[in-house]
């Protein structure tokens, strides 16, 4: 299920009354009051055996569905799932002022790529003799705003 035990009937009624405990058999789903099928009242001349395994076999089918997708897969389904209420609080913040919300949410909409610099700096003294003048005296002049000297 979904990690919570079945919830049982409790009702006290005629087959129970020979121990004097509570019914254990599980709750009939379509019981308003949750008790089981024989406190409700339905025989099972009255249940569909088609119709209770078409609903049975809906609900293996959506559980082996969520387990296939995996923790990412999930949080995106929850997200999508609750998107309108997402969307509103960013609005939200965005009415009151903060203007990260609002950077947040076009990024996310407009997918604006972050940038990124990649510097490489030599390793090996051949890597500093294959470099032109102007490519030494950068990298000098980017030492000493970094606080290195060479």
């Amino acid at each position: 299920m979904n990690g919570q035990p079945s919830p049982r009937c409790g009702d006290s009624g005629h087959l129970s009354g020979r121990t004097g405990l509570p019914c254990t058999a599980y709750v009939f789903p379509g019981d308003p009051e949750g008790r089981c099928t024989c406190h409700a009242g339905i025989g099972r001349a009255q249940l569909d055996p088609a119709l209770a395994n078409k609903r049975s076999a809906a609900a293996r089918r959506a559980r082996s569905e969520r387990r296939k997708l995996g923790s990412l897969g999930l949080a995106e389904l929850m997200v999508q799932e609750r998107a309108e209420e997402i969307v509103g609080v960013f609005f939200k913040a965005i009415e009151s002022g903060d203007w990260r919300a609002a950077e947040a949410l076009l990024m996310r909409v407009y997918w604006k790529p972050q940038e990124r610099l990649e510097v490489t700096h030599p390793q090996t003294v051949e890597d500093v003799e294959r470099m032109t003048l102007a490519e030494i005296q950068q990298l000098r002049a980017a030492m000493k705003i970094d606080g290195g000297s060479w």
